[in-house]
């Protein structure tokens, strides 16, 4: 199903009447319980007294002190709802004419009454219930009639809809096509995913409207100009497989599942895209709980106050499709903004390109199109190789700093080039740096990559690789001269781990390999057998240890106690993925590539 987006009125007319129909289901004590009430709380208004389906509500603006009465009010059977009008009309007249709360030292006069009908009325029968109010000067604009399409609009309009635990997927679908009419087709991608997986465990599973989902997401995809600095490969391959498995096993989904990855682990879920392609399964299992694991560090941890460790995790989000309006992310933007007005909108942290460069991949992924100054200010740190800090002692001069720092502005460019229509010419004098011949330290690595480091070789190499593999996967070329340059510099890397490793651990467990699977995800790029072979053994361990975290110690488990090892872990594991698609484009055979299912040891 694709649908241009000035047709999308149509997805939201289709909403509305689910959102509706879902409302209208509610028994009155249901929809009083988890609609009406935290409605009217959500608005900061307090609960001052309570009876049945009958709340009177206050609240403080401007230094004055307000109340409110709020009643939903059944309709029986047959009952035609403008009979109810009569007695709205003398209990409301009534209830305004007294001050509120009883035995209050100040009470107040209500400003409203409200009266809840929990069905859908007609055109006539609104307008009949608007004139039975306003004809009545008592009354006026202080008594309103609320049936369940004006219950809706207002959810909708307050925002209130997303704190609603019934109406959560009808707040998913409308984030999707929000996002689809504004061109960011990847957000409402991720929305729709969210949509889908509520529509699952819903009782019975409604599968047509999770099918609608997939298709809506995909739709969204294929018209993003910009989806190339997301994971669009890793995107379209989900949602295809998913919309495969749904329509051929319906079955599978009769109950909702507990955990939709436990449910993912099924051997009829493999069997149903067969031997040659059951990867496709471990896809939908390595999706799943990328998404579980993200989910959680975007509640716990991205608007906490570290500085390059929330910038890593936010563009890993914001990578991954969560919208820049979440409110986390949205704070942590906001912070950006207010660090980069201490430094004149040029940097952030002391004028440190590696934050700086994240910083624009973060401002460029939220679809922000105004980093121009700072881009200015990343460009014209030529002379320092753009690795640049303000010194912090007389130990440590302003470009003293290794090449993991033009890295990121590597990839801080190629976000910012692509979102704000940029020629990327602004590239290549970046790139330069990394292709300047130059001997070699004692283990071999680029003495020009690592002259000032700071950090490991393992880790150095690895943000310098991952700057060129996100090169390489939004489809760019580099020469043949530049990528054997890369090939030697996967290769050593490889030929390091594992002599590091051999006499105390296996490769593939150590943490340097582990967090160099975007290093590896390059080698598969570029035809290095050590380097593919390494991220097999890499990823299949890893899927071993996800899948046994999943069955003794479900929910809440993070891959990795440390959280940016966890960010990079699930970064790699992406690239890895999005590499492979990548590298099926070119009708290269994949099967060489997917993870190991058992240890090396046990091959």
């Amino acid at each position: 199903m694709t649908m241009p987006p000035q047709d999308t009125y149509l997805l939201q007319e289709e909403v509305r009447r689910e959102a509706l129909r879902i409302l209208g289901q509610l028994t009155p004590d249901e929809l009083y319980d988890k609609v009406v009430k935290p409605f009217f709380k959500a608005q900061r208004w307090e609960v001052e007294r309570e009876r049945h389906r009958d709340l009177l509500l206050t609240t403080f603006g401007i230094g004055q002190r307000f109340a409110m009465r709020v009643r939903l009010e059944e309709v029986r059977g047959a009952q035609d709802p403008i009979s109810l009008l009569p007695r709205i009309q003398v209990e409301s007249k009534s209830g305004l004419a007294h001050r509120y709360p009883e035995n209050d030292p100040d009470p107040v006069p209500l400003l409203k009454y409200i009266w809840i009908l929990p069905v859908s009325l007609s055109e006539e029968t609104r307008e009949a219930f608007r004139q039975g109010v306003d004809l009545d000067s008592d009354l006026g604009e202080r008594t309103e009639v609320w049936d369940l399409e004006a219950l809706y609009r207002k959810l909708v309009k307050s925002g209130v809809i997303r704190g609603i635990e019934p109406l959560h997927r009808i707040y998913a679908r409308h984030e999707a096509d929000r996002h689809r009419l504004a061109g960011e087709g990847v957000f409402a991608l991720n929305w729709c995913y969210r949509a889908f997986r509520l529509h699952l465990r819903q009782a019975p599973p409604e599968i047509d409207q999770a099918l609608k989902c997939l298709a809506f997401g995909l739709a969204a995809l294929a018209e993003d100009e910009c989806r190339a600095i997301y994971y669009p490969r890793v995107f379209h391959q989900v949602f295809s497989a998913w919309q495969e498995l749904l329509q051929a096993r319906p079955d599978l989904f009769r109950r909702p599942p507990d955990k939709l990855e436990q449910t993912l682990e099924g051997e009829e879920i493999a069997a149903t895209f067969g031997q040659d392609r059951k990867w496709l399964a471990w896809l939908l299992q390595d999706f799943e709980r990328m998404f579980v694991q993200l989910e959680l560090m975007e509640e716990l941890f991205v608007n906490t106050p570290a500085g390059l460790s929330t910038l890593q995790l936010c563009r890993l989000l914001l990578r991954f499709g969560f919208a820049p309006s979440e409110p986390r992310i949205s704070a942590r933007l906001r912070r950006i903004r207010e660090e980069l007005e201490k430094e004149e909108g040029k940097s952030v942290d002391g004028g440190c390109s590696l934050c700086t460069g994240t910083v624009v991949s973060c401002l460029s992924l939220a679809r922000q199109k105004d980093a121009e100054v700072t881009v200015d200010w990343l460009e014209s740190l030529r002379g320092d190789r753009y690795c640049h800090m303000s010194p912090l002692s007389e130990d440590f001069a302003a470009g003293e700093h290794s090449l993991h720092y033009a890295a990121t502005v590597l990839q801080g460019l190629l976000d910012f080039t692509t979102v704000a229509g940029r020629d990327d010419g602004i590239i290549a004098s970046v790139l330069a740096e990394f292709f300047v011949p130059d001997e070699l330290d004692s283990r071999g690595f680029y003495l020009s990559w690592m002259r000032y480091a700071n950090i490991d070789r393992f880790e150095v190499y690895r943000y310098i690789l991952a700057g060129f593999l996100r090169h390489r996967l939004m489809g760019k070329d580099l020469s043949s001269a530049c990528n054997d340059f890369l090939s030697e510099a996967v290769r050593t890397l490889v030929r390091e781990l594992k002599r590091e490793s051999t006499d105390v651990q296996k490769t593939y467990l150590t943490y340097s390999a582990r967090t160099n699977l975007t290093s590896l995800a390059l080698g598969l790029h570029l035809g290095i057998e050590e380097a593919a072979e390494l991220a097999r053994d890499v990823t299949g361990c890893l899927r071993r240890i996800r899948r046994s975290r999943i069955v003794v110690r479900a929910g809440g488990v993070f891959w990795d106690s440390n959280v940016d090892r966890n960010v990079i872990l699930i970064e790699g594991y992406l690239d890895y993925w999005e590499t492979i698609f990548c590298l099926a484009e070119k009708d290269l055979q994949i099967e060489g590539f997917l993870p190991a299912e058992v240890a090396p040891e046990h091959q």
